[in-house]
């Protein structure tokens, strides 16, 4: 028997194609974006990429306090781990110092109850005086308890409890930042130009402001930034600012000049920490 086919039937068997190209059409797009989940975007999720600020420790050019300098990572992995290796590898600001043997390797970092057990090659022993030890140490315990997880940090070497690096100062118990350092500050005049040459192109221009850079460089005397601050007095004209300090209910005077120009462009500089 044959079907005779009016043009009702055709409409049907059109619109039976269409919807099954349409059909294959998504499984091919579904298939697609399985089989290529890296191109595939999480909903609320930004396709930037996400970086966290670390803050580390130099040595200055009198080799008398560890300089904070803040740098961009991408936080992948062990935090702690990252910082110390950004410490042994040394500052990007040209005029701080390096405070580890760069051939230091890092063979572990684990943090158990608040304290970071690093443990580090035979080369960090190094060559130090009595002075490069200290800014090795402070460096490694400024910049790793700068992290809200870390308040000690106790040394190894090659899995061992280190006595000391070079004979001048004790390891054998954890470490944390100790009192405020109060002796005068000298200022690198050459550093001071080229932050200033930084400010005025745009960057890190919070040092114009006197009470954010005693924020910022106080941390080099042993605050956090958590501490209290507050700005009591700026003669403009002298280049001279004052800004009270509290830290566990001690009261300190920091006291910040405009080292290359006195405007309201200026840089400000920390130039001597005092008990009140």
């Amino acid at each position: 028997m044959k079907m005779r086919f009016t043009n009702k039937h055709w409409t049907l068997i059109a619109t039976a194609a269409v919807t099954i190209a349409a059909l294959v059409l998504v499984t091919g797009s579904m298939l697609q974006a399985e089989e290529s989940p890296s191109q595939a975007t999480t909903p609320g999720k930004s396709l930037e990429a996400v970086t966290t600020e670390i803050t580390l420790y130099f040595a200055d050019w009198q080799a008398q306090h560890v300089i904070p300098e803040t740098r961009e990572i991408a936080p992948e992995g062990n935090l702690a781990e990252i910082v110390a290796q950004n410490v042994i590898d040394g500052p990007s600001d040209p005029y701080l110092m390096t405070t580890l043997p760069t051939d230091t390797i890092l063979l572990s970092i684990e943090v158990v109850d608040q304290i970071a057990y690093i443990n580090l090659s035979g080369e960090v022993r190094g060559t130090y005086g009595s002075t490069g030890e200290m800014m090795a140490i402070q460096s490694l315990v400024y910049s790793l308890t700068d992290l809200d997880e870390i308040s000690q940090v106790q040394i190894l070497i090659e899995g061992e409890i280190a006595e000391t690096l070079a004979g001048h100062l004790i390891l054998d118990e954890a470490l944390q930042r100790g009192q405020i350092h109060t002796h005068p500050i000298f200022i690198d005049e050459e550093r001071a130009s080229w932050l200033q040459e930084r400010a005025d192109q745009g960057t890190e221009t919070f040092r114009t402001d006197p009470l954010e850079a005693a924020i910022f460089a106080g941390r080099m005397a042993g605050f956090w930034a958590t501490d209290a601050f507050e700005l009591v007095d700026v003669d403009q004209n002298a280049g001279t600012a004052t800004v009270l300090a509290e830290r566990d209910g001690e009261e300190y005077v920091i006291r910040l000049i405009q080292p290359v120009r006195t405007d309201d462009g200026g840089i400000w500089m920390i130039d001597s920490v005092n008990d009140r």
